[in-house]
């Protein structure tokens, strides 16, 4: 999966969604929606944002490859 920066992904250990920040290896730095905080994922632990989830947070449901928030 590709993980440009910007995009909207879940930590599916978590359950939190994020903006994808950074890459290292394979770890990704996510930032939380809102002003959440940030926190690094393993991206094997990383899904793309459901189509209802990002509908929740006014974006494009079918997956626009920019999704920046505010």
């Amino acid at each position: 999966m590709s993980l440009p920066l910007g995009r909207l992904v879940k930590d599916m250990d978590t359950g939190k969604l994020g903006l994808v920040r950074e890459t290292q290896g394979g770890k990704v730095r996510l930032s939380g929606i809102g002003g959440a905080g940030s926190w690094w994922c393993p991206r094997y632990r990383l899904s793309l944002a459901s189509p209802d989830e990002r509908r929740a947070l006014g974006l494009d449901p079918q997956g626009a490859h920019d999704d920046r928030i505010g």
